[in-house]
């Protein structure tokens, strides 16, 4: 697109907009990208027009924390759960342990059954610290990208302005 954008009449066709205050994340990326086409002023009062993106930025990191809160919470209450039975196999293999009529063979089984329980523990363990840090980093992407947006079209409008 090689003229200047002049109204918001031309912006909102070219976006498939009929307000700039109902953008979604595609669109907005897509206005950030028609930036360099329009009038700096233009660009400024469509801007003028958007949620705020402090107050959208602000918005997004509380719903993530609101979303992690939520995920560890469900991920703590399973990691007891799994562990409770973990450990409900350990308290039923120590139990046959104490049992005098068990020989040393059977003995030799129910510590090996006892580590291989505590290997799962471990496993298991590694396994939801591996989920969270995945949960993590996608949500700091998303929060990232929301900033970088911001910055990028206060950064061409300062151009711009130059």
């Amino acid at each position: 697109m090689g003229k200047k954008m002049m109204t918001e009449n031309e912006v909102k066709k070219k976006l498939g907009v009929d307000s700039f205050k109902d953008f979604n994340k595609e669109q907005i990326s897509e206005f950030a990208s028609q930036l360099p086409y329009m009038d700096r002023d233009l660009a400024i009062k469509i801007i003028d027009q958007f949620p705020d993106f402090s107050n959208m930025a602000l918005g997004a990191i509380n719903q993530f924390r609101l979303i992690l809160g939520k995920l560890t919470d469900d991920a703590a209450q399973g990691q007891k759960a799994v562990i409770a039975s973990y450990n409900k196999i350990l308290d039923e293999l120590v139990d046959l342990l104490k049992k005098e009529d068990v020989s040393h063979e059977e003995r030799v089984q129910i510590l090996e059954r006892m580590l291989y329980v505590a290997d799962r523990i471990a496993e298991h363990d590694k396994e939801q610290k591996r989920f969270l840090k995945e949960i993590a980093a996608i949500g700091a992407a998303a929060i990232g990208g929301a900033f970088v947006l911001g910055a990028a079209i206060l950064g061409v409008l300062y151009k711009k302005d130059s």
